[in-house]
């Protein structure tokens, strides 16, 4: 059966390079210093991944760009090799999901020993700064919202679910609004990028460990760019895609790239940078937790206390996710035994204490994913 998700497209950080040694007239001793900046103070509980990566040298030529775009201003001079210029800029978009109104384009040249940074904006700083109270006032009212959640892995499913509630996939917007986690958190349109940098802020303010990654998603035979995250919790890291798991077709989210392995997210995607994420925790996988997960499979019966649970809270779509290919053949096969199936289905509606209809349900299954997707209806 075709796989229903659709296939995204990221931002990819692209550079124009402007060479113009001796043909900037401006005064530009004024961008050769920076202030000292209290680390701390300016970026909190953020996970500064990228920022990790660099060397003491382009950490420093990384705060200069920062404190530069964070400002408006027209340049910066940084002391850095013209090799590692992209991968500052890269760094401190990835790390900084709040400086949405800045392009990744940008020209450079040459002056003596140092390289003189000009960044291009896509507003105003007037425009920025009211979109990014507009931001911020929406930020904290959905860290308001989960407020309740009593551990990281509930704060980050409350994140999933009201971005996937609340955002539309929307290719209309790619370019300068599609990949900005204002256009997704405030007007609920995005692509990829978007999703991914949505989880990041809120995942970012609430001191919980994550960054982006990127790479290609294949859906349906075709192959694009594409955005998602990780998620550290309790020393295992995890891949969360959400764009993935928002699907148009169903007014629920799914949970298939909640918290997945390297070798669970390598089925459809590929070419991933960062490279090496050791996403090899199984504890906080959606379907681990909520018992819809079979390291082997016996009886659909294993999954009625699960599948009543999670009916009960509302949900009408259930996955069941299995570790090996041999048990999920096995189970997709026993579905031939209506007899079995059924009785699970029965029991399970039971169980929620809802009213659901028992010999309508609709599922589908995947082989590569190797997940059945059973759809209730109501009665």
């Amino acid at each position: 059966m075709k796989k229903i998700y659709k296939t995204l497209l990221i931002v990819i950080a692209c550079f124009s390079v402007l060479f113009l040694y001796n043909s900037f007239s401006t005064d530009i001793d004024d961008v050769f210093n920076k202030p000292n900046i209290d680390f701390n103070a300016e970026f909190g509980n953020k996970s500064m991944y990228y920022y990790n990566q660099l060397d003491n040298i382009e950490k420093d030529a990384y705060i200069k760009m920062y404190l530069s775009v964070k400002d408006f201003e027209e340049k910066c001079s940084l002391k850095i090799e013209r090799g590692a210029l992209s991968d500052v800029f890269v760094a401190v978009l990835y790390d900084n999901p709040e400086i949405f109104w800045v392009k990744t384009d940008y020209q450079y040249f040459i002056y003596g020993k140092n390289i003189v940074f000009k960044p291009n904006y896509l507003y105003t700083q007037d425009e920025a700064e009211i979109y990014s109270n507009e931001l911020n006032n929406k930020v904290n009212e959905i860290l308001n919202m989960a407020s309740s959640c009593a551990t990281d892995y509930d704060k980050e499913l409350f994140f999933h679910d009201y971005i996937c509630q609340n955002t539309v996939y929307d290719m209309d917007t790619y370019g300068k609004l599609g990949a900005s986690v204002h256009n997704t958190l405030v007007n609920g349109r995005a692509v990829c990028e978007g999703y991914a940098r949505a989880m990041q802020i809120l995942l970012d303010k609430s001191g919980i460990y994550n960054y982006l990654v990127v790479g290609d998603g294949t859906s349906d035979g075709e192959t694009e760019s594409h955005m998602w995250n990780v998620v550290r919790l309790n020393n295992e890291n995890y891949y969360l895609d959400i764009t993935w798991n928002d699907i148009d077709e169903r007014n629920e989210p799914s949970y298939l790239y909640f918290n997945i392995t390297d070798e669970e997210l390598s089925r459809d995607h590929s070419n991933f940078e960062p490279t090496d994420n050791n996403c090899n925790g199984t504890y906080f996988n959606y379907s681990v937790k909520n018992g819809t997960y079979a390291n082997t499979f016996y009886h659909f019966s294993q999954f009625a206390d699960a599948t009543g649970k999670i009916l009960s809270s509302g949900k009408n779509c259930v996955e069941l996710r299995f570790k090996n290919k041999y048990d999920y053949d096995r189970a997709v096969n026993s579905m031939d035994d209506n007899a079995q199936f059924f009785e699970y289905i029965n029991s399970a509606v039971k169980k929620s204490g809802r009213n659901l209809i028992t010999d309508e349900v609709e599922y589908y299954n995947d082989d590569n994913l190797m997940y059945i997707c059973i759809v209730f209806k109501e009665g």
